[in-house]
């Protein structure tokens, strides 16, 4: 496709002639807008099919528009049991937006001090619907666009530009984030010798304790994918073997790309977990893997092959850009290229690796939190990551600042609490909650791919190790002492298949690592909610931690289990019925209201007997199985317990929601439960 009239035309060079204008006289104008371009959104549809410029506005703002539908569910816009009938429709079907107005800014903006360029310009581009109600759906819609004055991305990862950005970042970060640089780092008990100045074709595998050389303890972590077929790995018959040297030309491409990195950016030794971690060794994987977390904080950098999908694939391929349109060069013969930016969202912390995948596999989530920096290899450009700075190739992608560490640490076993607020007063839209992001992450963690069920618990050791250093909490099996009633409130994802239960043990009940597929964390997703009505009351524990034990598995303190027990007081009654959830809420004098969103698990309508102190009520909750084939539990067995409830005082009076989980009685003892983590955690009173 070319460009339509009006986009061959668009005055984007002229805006940004003027702005730099005013930026070089030290005026303080950082924006300006466009005219005479299209209207009408009608307009842009239309010319959408044949103009590249439109059909990227018109993606822009269909990624956008479930950003708007996500903050009305978020703000109770309007009732959830009578939404807008075009809610969910196609922007070009809804007449509000076919005539919504067109308006087009661009922004100067500064951008974080890499060493390079320290400005930015984004094209905003904004439909508009005139008269509107609030309860509509139909909130203005945004499509943003870089303009880098000159395309910073090429598309050789290797080429001289690409490394001396790299080189550029790294010398950044050495000279000015003190904070960034591992102290005094010692080498790792194996590593990658891989620039002996002797033989430069052979990478030779080190033990710490036969090293003589005397070193700064410099090296590069690598983060990949194994994939699935064979690796190349150390093991007990090739460990001597190794010592004595790999060829270069025979390691997998992308541990050959981690050599090239690393020896470009002038670091000697590289750490590789399946080359310097005994494979076959039980013993030796014990002791290793429970140093992941010191092995990946005290590198001098971490290496993300972010787009390899396999060791056999490599990381350094030809980079592919998307969502690029080229525009009509200038009089002066000047060229600017828009790229299409990610739809603006509510989350602080917007991640540009996302669908890499790298994000896909569970052991490299914590390769990803641990380091203090990290360098990412991209399918459309290199990245960078440290505690003071982030950047981009491109320099165009807003990027969070802050390791993702610290941002775990920084809710970790903290007074702010979905459960309490140190003040009483009307709700402020405060997001930091205890845990809030501990539990955030697992959510992540619990969609990756992982090959063994069994390493559910190690592969998020090191991350567990960090974060109870910080916090001084005690780790429950994927859980936090202080967070224990917010932990326990899980269940499986929305949309997500239904969750399995491995044969071999993993964790207690409990836990959400007992079984295998996405969870979620109801009752933070509640919180957000409900942030919206003022006279909110907080959620109000009805459940208290009296004791646990963990019998461990492995040397590792937060790895691998062999069995475990959890002692609560919370109030528990025997469920007397389970039968299909009724379309709609059925309506009793008990029911006090029906749950802001209705998860696809929620399927059952569950009578239990509350006994009180003069009276003993039959009453009803929605809850449901995670795992269809436990529906069989004999009735008898399965009792209620609640965990929290949340009190909402609104103009027409009192509507109460509860917390639970529905237990399976395993022993003789009057408080021997199973929790089954098939059945959802959120009966709804």
């Amino acid at each position: 496709m070319s460009l339509c009239d009006k986009c061959k035309a668009f005055g984007v060079y002229s805006a940004i002639l003027g702005l730099s204008d005013h930026d070089s006289n030290g005026d303080e104008l950082s924006s300006c807008s466009i005219s005479n371009w299209h209207a009408r959104l009608k307009d842009i549809h239309e010319s959408s099919g044949s103009c590249n410029l439109c059909a990227i506005v018109m993606k822009g703002w269909r990624e956008y528009r479930p950003e708007i539908i996500k903050s009305d569910l978020q703000n109770a816009s309007f009732p959830l049991d009578n939404p807008p009938e075009d809610l969910y429709d196609d922007i070009a079907t809804i007449d509000a937006y076919l005539h919504g107005e067109v308006d087009v800014q661009v922004e100067r903006i500064n951008r974080s001090d890499d060493g390079r360029h320290k400005v930015q310009f984004i094209l905003t581009i904004r439909c508009s619907v005139g008269v509107r109600s609030s309860s509509d759906g139909h909130d203005a819609l945004y499509s943003n666009s870089a303009v880098p004055w000159d395309r910073l991305a090429g598309q050789d990862p290797l080429s001289v530009q690409a490394v001396q950005i790299s080189r550029t970042w790294l010398k950044t970060c050495n000279d000015n984030h003190k904070s960034c640089v591992a102290e005094a780092a010692q080498l790792p008990a194996r590593f990658l010798d891989i620039s002996d100045p002797a033989d430069a074709t052979n990478v030779f595998l080190k033990e710490l304790q036969d090293f003589k050389h005397n070193t700064d303890g410099r090296y590069v972590a690598l983060s990949h994918c194994w994939g699935t077929g064979p690796n190349l790995c150390t093991t007990r018959p090739t460990l001597q073997k190794h010592k004595h040297g790999i060829k270069v030309s025979e390691l997998p491409p992308t541990f050959r790309d981690a050599v090239n990195v690393a020896r470009n950016l002038s670091v000697r030794y590289l750490w590789i977990d399946s080359l310097c971690i005994v494979q076959d060794d039980p013993l030796d994987w014990q002791i290793e893997s429970a140093k992941m977390a010191s092995i990946y904080r005290d590198a001098y950098f971490v290496l993300g092959a972010a787009c390899g999908e396999s060791d056999a694939q490599g990381f350094l391929h030809a980079c592919h850009w998307q969502d690029v349109v080229t525009l009509t060069p200038s009089d002066k013969g000047t060229t600017l290229a828009l790229q299409l930016l990610p739809p603006e969202t509510d989350e602080e912390h917007v991640d540009p690796v996302s669908k890499e995948p790298l994000s896909k596999r569970a052991w490299c989530l914590q390769e990803r939190y641990l380091p203090q920096r990290m360098l990412l290899y991209g399918s459309q450009q290199i990245l960078w990551e440290c505690q003071k700075m982030s950047a981009s190739e491109e320099g165009d992608i807003a990027l969070h600042v802050g390791s993702h560490l610290e941002r775990i640490c920084k809710t970790a076993n903290i007074p702010a609490s979905v459960l309490a607020r140190a003040c009483r007063e009307r709700y402020i839209g405060d997001k930091d909650v205890n845990y809030v992001d501990w539990y955030k992450m697992v959510e992540d963690y619990t969609g990756r791919f992982i090959t063994k069920s069994s390493d559910r618990l190690p592969a998020l050791s090191g991350l567990a190790k960090a974060v109870s250093q910080s916090s001084k909490d005690e780790y429950l099996a994927g859980l936090w002492k202080n967070g224990l009633i917010e932990g326990l409130a899980w269940c499986g994802s929305q949309g997500a298949e239904k969750l399995d239960k491995p044969e071999e043990y993993i964790a207690p009940s409990w836990s959400w690592a007992s079984v295998t597929g996405s969870v979620r964390f109801p009752i933070y997703t509640w919180y957000e909610r409900a942030r919206w009505s003022a006279n909110m009351s907080d959620f109000e524990p009805l459940a208290e931690y009296v004791s646990h034990s963990l019998d461990l598995l492995d040397l590792d303190q937060h790895g691998r289990l062999k069995g475990g027990w959890l002692r609560i007081n919370a109030p528990l009654f025997p469920v007397t019925s389970l039968e299909p959830r009724q379309t709609s809420p059925p309506s009793l004098v008990l029911y006090f209201g029906v749950a802001p969103m209705r998860s696809p698990f929620t399927n059952k309508t569950i009578g239990v007997r509350l006994e009180f102190a003069h009276e003993t009520v039959e009453a009803w909750l929605e809850g449901g199985f995670d795992i269809p084939n436990d529906e069989s539990v004999p009735l008898d067995q399965l009792f209620v317990v609640f965990l929290t409830r949340l009190p909402l005082i609104l103009e027409h009076g009192f509507m109460e929601h509860r917390f639970g989980l529905i237990v399976e009685k395993t022993g003789d003892g009057a408080a021997t439960f199973e929790i089954n983590p098939e059945l959802e955690p959120k009966p709804e009173t």
